[in-house]
């Protein structure tokens, strides 16, 4: 043997230098090279010192891979680690390699100051200078003297900070971040900046609209930690940026009253006392100080500069105005920048005494200014605050100066008023050039008719001249109006939601309405009614909303009013009740005074929808979900509902965290942001993703309804995990190392199956056969190896040929020096075989200059002997199997082949005629030889592995033998693509067992090579718990090596290691592998029932176990779920039961009622929910609305079926029916002698105990099933093939009024209503000890009988006369089940003449049905007569049939249909086949028939029914059966026709029944005795009292 011994060349590993105590450790490696033998895999070891593994060791790594990452390492921190890299190549040399120091490092680092800088920089790539070069930040003292409260730009933001620490390592990079709120990003994501870097100037941005922005560095270190800090904010600056502010500068005069800041005072009274206000907040930059100064029309300076700091608002009463005069307050603001902003007023005019004028409108709507009209003949106007008579509004602050107060709120008089009209207002006269002034009074609207207007062309303007007490006059000329303009109005749409979600607030917009002329205002309001809204005038509306006090009638939500020519209104202050419907209302009007009204409605609805149940995994609530792929994740919801609004739509998201950690649950980062879909999905799939491993993800889902309200709902953590669970193996049956194949429970299926919870490691614990301490008992010191007939192999065993180093057995087969035979050991160990289990052993075979064969033998036999398969290289076993079909005489039931098949497959026929063998050539041919060990003790059962080379090829043999070789070896032989002899090769042995039918099991032996299946074997032998594990070595075909050297004699030797065997029986593993979870636990198991592998159309998948989840590593992610006290090294058996029907019908109102002594009393056992079935009101009384009406319940009970120990009680168990008059017979007790009385002579039983309680077990139906007062006694068979079984005892009527009645007739038998009677027959012998039966079948006469199976022969005593045929080995406890069929005619037999026999008028004429073939029972010459060769008395034959219940319509047979008798003798006719002419007889005459085809089966269908078919006038008995065999069962009376004019008709024929008919009869017998344990009856006889019934249904 050659090996080859140099080591691969080293490398060095390339490792992070810091690493955080729970990161991920990633190390790489390259160079690796062998170029002899090749790298055959890399193993990662991490420890405390070079070379260490008592951090982590990883299992094998391909060398193919290069890199490796270790996750949730959990090291210490400031430790060192080192990181070792072991290359094997194939031979087993290694070489390691080891990383510099890994330092842990889980502090992180102190983060300093963030700040931002007030300048605007330009970044030249030529410039010598820094733009912060002068910024000194090197403590947080030093930075926030260059932090900027506001910065000077809209597009760039400079800021700096002060360096990160880390006592132990250093910073590595930063990310920078800048948001609007602190530590967002939601202006500039993080992005990554050097470290050496402490200052940075982002550009290109649009702060446009944003008020204040916030900073943000994360510093990270070298082991990945990171910390984070943020600035506290800087103001944008529109001013200093020279961009729009976000609103005006303005300036009032006049403080104004909060409610209403945009108003100016244009006029005031006062001469020596003036207020301003003012707003600067357009621009966010704080202001540091207001000044204000006033200054007359002309420029004087009436008032010098007054700082008021940072107010907003002033008042001076030291100045000294003139009447008539207009000053203006001029404001400067300062900025905390230093920036200087100055706006002043429009004035305010001081006025005194003159009349203050007033507003002329024209038109007459009122507070309405209109432009055109359509008449030509009239014109209106109406005016206002003439003297003041509109209300000032009062100043905030007030000066406690009375003149102040009086000019405020002041209204002066005016006396009367006079109107005129003109065509141009510019000049005095035009004024009045089409209507003089005219004195009007005080009245404040007027209306000039009879006018002659000029259409279009002409303006006319109103002029309102007003005189007071004091003779000041005011003038005011109207805008002027146009005549004669025809216009029309088009509404807009109200854009309202359907729903709102606020009870005193709804924002209503509208489009604008269309017209001719333009929209002067809007009127707006909301109704309570739809009858109010629609019943609208917009005219009646404009004119209330002005002059009167009570509004619209009905829409007192929300009174109208002008909005002006605002499309927008914010309605507020509103009282809505939830779930209410409103109405609202727009109002256009245009510049003629035309209008048009919009209407619109809407509903309140605030609360959100109700919330459903998310799920991201397989079921719903589940702690944890797996997505089982890095780029989607998928997502289902239901129960999501809204009574009120619908839900609109639906939004998701996706969430993820930095890592499982508790402190990062907080840190949750958008993944994916909002997506709507619509309201009728419920299923939506994330796409597009890159997930990481260790990082929980999370999917927000929120219900949106019609109202805008939402519910939002989170899903549990979404890990990765692309592994799928390992299946397991699953059993029929509650016990799994016995796969059930019959099932005898209709109503329940049951299965096991074993569950792992570690996903590591074997799935069962082998045990391990360690070499190293055998002892002198595993070594065979035996004569050798001995052939299946006993012959000894010249070869001899002892422990000197075997030697065991470093676990690894090497047994030597050498030529003996001193004698001529071959010298070899063997090993032998206790298989521990339990049925099912796994053997896996590394083997090398021995190879040299001997021709040896290495054995690994399952020995079921005598300890001491090894006896193994001598190789037939020419045979096939396959053949050698079904040479049993060569032996002499032929012997079918010992040969499990089909031998007319084989032959023929074979090429054999008559002019190829088989081999003959005798019956013991088909088990080989036997020399004599001098046995030195008894034949017996070597026919055992065994199997083994032989690897051997046969001309030049490695060749493998897999075999099995039987005991005392009861079939010929099996084997099978495959060549080998390698050589076995060069290295050590793994090998699997599997032993599976697989049941069969009728409990049998099916034993099958499979090899692996290497992981590759190479053979199996179906069928080996049982083998037994004292079954050896023999490993060995032998020369080849019996030959002894020669010696030519004989100090080194021919030798081989072979080695063994590893030896691998199942675990204890007690481990449940060792029979099928557990189901076990991949990366990620198993949380639930589901099973169902299919009629075929896979299926589950009998009962859908459900859930039948959730096992605890182990904590499979130190992960974080660990919290979400797992347990701390699941065992992950257990092996769990979980079984289960379906019901693989319903079990009860919905909706029934039953209260199962069983049996009571009293038969007018009931038992109650249950009491279902009742469901609400429909929406009656009298539900109230009973229903629950929570009963479920979808969901089947299974019910179960028991109940004792008669009187307890009721001494005197003669009670025959009647359960209940619905008529109290009817039971139910379902048992007859034995009787007791209560007392010495005579008369318990006639029934009780002296052996009866009556201090024993005895267990009766029935089952009824809970309701009864239309069957009114019917006895049935369900008799069993008797063993004499001559009795009958009898299925039922109907009551029995009394025809007539005859005395006789009083013997067994009942009046309360119903004589008109049909009851279904039905039952069912086992079609054989259930084995009764002793009983040597062959289920006779009908064959051609009556006489013969059709053979179908042949049941073993028991020994029932100890008699000699058993040697003739009894078997030690049949079974005299176990019931065999026994299945046949016949074909109901013949089976193509030519030489058979078969006559289907005609049914006669006699009833002792039979129907034939079938002629099967005779076979030549005996060497009788008999035979000749009528037996045929070729007809095979081993095959079981099926034969169906069917029979026609009346004349097939032949019209020369004059059939009668018999009518049954009341006799037990007579028979129900049920088809009369057309008669052939079978011979020229002139017989024939009488009723043959020439067009009867003879050569053609006529198949015949029938059905009986086994009652009485509603004929009352019929007198039939219904017999039942007797214990005495003779006794027949009656299953059915037609009723009976007249077939002619006889008188004697009268006697039992009736003229209703229709002779044209057919009627089905259906029936069924029960074949056998139902056992009945301790019960002395014959399957129940009727009771003693003639006025006891016993009801069956």
């Amino acid at each position: 043997m050659c090996y080859q011994l140099f080591n691969p060349q080293s490398i060095k590993i390339i490792c992070p230098k810091y690493l955080s105590a729970n990161g991920i450790l990633k190390c790489s490696w390259s160079g690796f090279h062998d170029p002899e033998s090749g790298i055959d895999y890399y193993q990662l070891d991490i420890g405390t010192r070079e070379g260490y593994d008592d951090v982590y060791s990883s299992p094998e790594i391909a060398d193919r891979i290069s890199s490796y990452a270790v996750p949730d390492l959990n090291l210490e921190h400031n430790k060192q680690y080192f990181v070792t890299i072991e290359a094997r190549n194939s031979v087993g040399q290694k070489t390691r390699a080891y990383s510099n120091a890994i330092i842990v490092d889980d502090t992180h680092p102190v983060a300093g100051a963030v700040i931002e800088l007030s300048g605007v920089y330009q970044i030249n790539g030529t410039s010598q200078d820094s733009p912060w070069s002068s910024v000194n930040c090197t403590n947080a003292q030093e930075c926030l003297k260059y932090d900027t409260e506001c910065i000077q730009s809209v597009h760039q933001v400079s800021i700096a900070w002060e360096s990160f620490t880390d006592p132990e390592t250093t910073i590595t990079r930063y990310e920078i971040g800048l948001g609007t709120t602190t530590g967002g990003s939601q202006i500039k994501s993080f992005y990554n900046i050097p470290a050496e870097r402490t200052m940075e100037i982002i550009d290109n941005l649009n702060l446009m609209g944003i008020t204040k922005i916030y900073a943000t560095v994360r510093g990270y270190n070298e082991a990945g930690l990171s910390s984070t800090a943020t600035s506290n904010g800087a103001y944008i600056s529109y001013y200093g940026a020279g961009q729009p502010l976000l609103k005006p500068f303005t300036v009032n005069d006049g403080v104004l009253d909060s409610k209403d800041i945009t108003k100016d005072l244009d006029f005031q009274s006062s001469l020596d006392e003036l207020s301003a206000s003012w707003d600067f907040s357009g621009d966010p930059c704080p202001i540091s100080k207001y000044e204000w100064s006033v200054y007359r029309v002309d420029g004087e300076l009436v008032q010098d500069w007054i700082d008021v700091q940072t107010t907003t608002s002033s008042s001076t009463d030291e100045v000294n105005m003139k009447d008539g005069e207009t000053y203006y307050a001029i404001v400067r603001a300062t900025n905390v920048m230093g920036l200087t902003m100055i706006h002043r007023s429009d004035g305010v005019t001081v006025q005194r005494d003159p009349l203050i004028p007033g507003r002329v409108y024209d038109g007459a709507l009122i507070g309405k200014d209109l432009n055109y009209q359509l008449s030509l003949t009239s014109l209106s106007a109406h005016w206002d605050g003439f003297g003041g008579d509109v209300v000032v509004a009062k100043t905030i602050e007030h000066t406690g100066n009375e003149e102040m107060e009086k000019d405020a709120t002041g209204v002066q008089d005016v006396d009367f008023y006079e109107v005129a009209i003109g065509t141009d207002r510019r000049y005095p006269k035009t004024r009045y050039n089409v209507v003089p002034f005219t004195n009007v009074g005080k009245n404040k609207t007027v209306t000039f008719d009879n006018l002659d207007l000029q259409p279009l062309t002409s303006v006319y303007y109103f002029t309102v001249r007003a005189h007071s007490a004091s003779f000041a006059t005011a003038e005011t000329t109207s805008n002027g109006m146009t005549a004669g303009i025809n216009s029309t109005m088009e509404v807009g749409t109200i854009q309202i939601s359907k729903y709102v979600n606020s009870l005193n607030k709804v924002e209503i917009a509208w489009s604008k309405f269309e017209s001719v002329l333009p929209v002067l205002l809007y009127y707006m309001g909301i109704c309570n009614s739809s009858e109010a809204v629609q019943q609208l005038h917009c005219q009646d509306v404009i004119m209330l909303s002005v002059g009167s006090t009570q509004g619209v009638s009905g829409c007192t939500t929300y009174p109208f009013r002008s909005v002006g020519r605002d499309t927008y209104i914010e309605a507020t202050n509103l009282t809505l009740i939830h779930g209410s419907t409103y109405y609202t209302a727009v109002i256009g009007l245009d510049e003629s005074g035309l209008c048009n009204i919009s209407r619109a409605e809407f509903s309140i609805d605030v609360t959100g929808p109700e919330e459903g149940r998310m799920r991201t995994g397989p079921f719903y609530d589940l702690p944890i979900t797996y997505s089982e792929s890095t780029e989607y994740i998928s997502v289902w919801w239901e129960g999501y509902n809204d009574a009120e609004s619908d839900v609109r739509e639906y939004r998701l998201r996706l969430l993820g965290a930095p890592s499982c950690s508790e402190t990062d649950d907080a840190n949750l980062q958008v993944v994916v942001d909002w997506i709507s879909i619509g309201p009728n999905n419920t299923e939506f799939r994330f796409l597009d993703l890159d997930l990481e491993p260790n990082k929980p993800y999370y999917v927000e889902l929120q219900a949106i309804n019609g109202a805008g309200v939402s519910v939002t709902t989170k899903s549990s953590p979404i890990l990765v995990d692309s592994a799928e669970p390992s299946p397991g193996f699953v059993v029929d049956g509650l016990n799994f190392a016995r796969d059930e194949t019959h099932h005898g429970n209709t109503h329940e299926v049951s299965g096991t199956f074993l569950h792992f919870a570690n996903p590591t490691g074997p799935s069962c614990p082998e045990r391990s056969i360690q070499f190293t301490e055998y002892s002198i008992n595993d070594a065979l010191n035996t004569q050798g190896l001995w052939t299946k007939d006993g012959r000894q192999w010249k070869l001899t065993y002892n422990q000197d040929q075997m030697e065991v180093t470093d676990n690894i057995l090497g047994i030597t087969l050498e030529r003996d020096t001193q004698k001529q035979q071959m010298l070899s050991a063997a090993y032998a160990t206790n298989a521990a075989m339990q049925r099912s289990g796994n053997y896996t052993i590394q083997l090398k075979a021995a190879a040299g200059n001997v021709d040896a064969i290495t054995s690994v033998l399952f020995w079921d036999g005598m300890e001491g002997v090894v006896g193994d398969y001598i190789i037939q290289p020419s045979g096939d076993w396959k053949q050698d199997l079904c040479s049993c079909c060569f032996v002499q005489p032929f012997d079918q039931s010992s040969c499990w082949c089909n031998c007319t098949e084989y032959l023929s497959l074979a090429g054999y026929n008559e002019a190829n005629p088989p081999p003959v063998l005798s019956s013991t050539d088909s088990k080989g041919s036997k020399e004599e030889y001098n046995h030195p060990v008894n034949v017996e003790f070597l026919e055992q059962r065994a199997c083994g592995l032989q690897l051997y080379q046969r001309d030049s090829e490695w060749q493998a043999t897999l075999w099995c033998r039987y005991h005392r070789d009861d079939y010929l070896i099996i084997h099978d032989t495959v060549v080998l693509n390698f050589d076995p002899s060069q290295e050590m090769h793994s090998y699997s042995f599997s032993v599976k067992v697989y049941p069969t039918v009728a409990e049998q099991e099916q034993w099958e032996l499979s090899l692996t090579i290497d992981g590759i299946l190479l053979t199996a074997l179906d069928g080996i032998p049982h083998l037994s718990t004292s079954t050896q594990l023999i490993l060995h070595v032998w020369n080849k075909d019996n030959v002894v090596s020669s010696i030519e050297d004989e100090f080194n004699p021919p030798k081989a030797t072979a080695y063994f290691s590893d030896l691998r065997i199942p675990p204890e029986s007690s481990h449940p593993c060792r029979y099928g592998n557990p189901f076990r979870a991949g990366s990620s636990p198993i949380v639930r198991y589901l099973a169902g029932i299919g009629t075929e592998r896979g299926q589950v159309n009998t009962v859908p998948f459900k859930e039948i176990a959730s096992p605890c989840i182990p904590c499979l590593s130190a992960s974080a992610c660990n919290r979400f779920q797992c347990e701390d006290s699941c065992n992950m090294t257990q092996v769990t058996s979980i079984s289960f039961s379906l019901l693989p029907y319903r079990l009860q019908v919905p909706a029934f109102h039953v209260y199962q009622h069983q049996s009571a002594i009293d038969s007018n009393v009931k038992t109650h056992i249950a009491s279902p929910c009742i469901p609400c079935l429909s929406a009656s009101a009298c539900n109230r009384f009973q229903c629950e609305d929570s009963c479920n009406m979808t969901q089947v319940t299974p019910i179960s009970f028991s109940l004792l079926p008669y009187r307890l120990q009721v001494p005197g009680f003669h009670a025959y168990q009647h359960p209940p029916a619905i008529d109290s008059s009817v039971k139910t017979h379902i048992a007859s007790p034995c009787i007791p002698c209560l007392s010495a009385s005579a008369c318990n002579r006639f029934q009780c039983e002296d052996s009866c105990n009556m201090t024993q309680v005895t267990p009766i077990s029935f089952s009824l139906l809970p309701y009864r099933l239309q069957v009114p007062a019917f006895r049935a006694y369900q008799h069993q068979p008797a063993i004499d093939s001559s009795v009958k079984t009898h299925i039922a005892s109907p009551c029995i009527p009394c025809l007539s009024a005859s005395a006789c009645n009083r013997f067994q007739c009942e009046d309360s038998c119903n004589m008109t209503q049909v009851t279904p009677i039905s039952f069912s027959l086992l079609p054989y012998r259930l084995q009764v000890p002793g009983f040597h039966a062959y289920q006779h079948q009908p064959a051609i006469g009556s006489n013969v009988k059709t053979h179908i199976a042949s049941p073993c022969i028991p020994c029932l005593s100890a008699s000699a006369c058993n040697r003739f045929q009894c078997e030690d080995s049949c079974n005299m406890t176990q019931v065999t089940p026994i299945s046949f069929s016949l074909l109901p005619y013949r089976l193509q037999v030519p030489a058979f003449h078969v006559y289907q026999h005609q049914p006669a008028i006699d009833s002792s004429v039979k129907t034939h049905i079938a002629s099967p073939c005779i076979p030549c029972l005996s060497a009788s010459a008999c035979n000749r007569f009528q037996c045929e060769d070729s007809c095979n008395i081993t095959q079981v034959t099926p034969i169906s049939f069917s029979l026609l219940p009346y004349r097939l319509q032949v019209p020369a047979f004059h059939a009668y249909q018999y009518q049954p008798a009341i006799g037990s003798n007579v028979k129900t006719h049920i088809a009369s086949p057309c008669i052939p002419c079978l011979s020229a007889s002139a017989c024939n005459i009488f009723q043959c028939e020439d067009s009867c085809n003879m050569t053609q089966v006529t198949p015949i269908s029938f059905s009986l029914l086994p009652y009485r078919l509603q004929v009352p006038a019929f007198h039939a008995y219904q017999h039942q059966s007797a214990i005495d065999s003779n006794v027949k069962t009656h299953i059915a009376s037609p009723c009976i026709p007249c077939l002619s004019a006889s008188a004697c008709n009268r006697f039992q024929c009736e003229d209703s029944c229709n002779m044209t008919q057919v009627t089905p009869i259906s029936f069924s017998l029960l074949p056998y005795r139902l056992q009945v344990p301790a019960f002395h009856v014959y399957q129940h006889q009727p009771a003693i009292d003639s006025s006891v019934k016993t009801h069956v249904t």
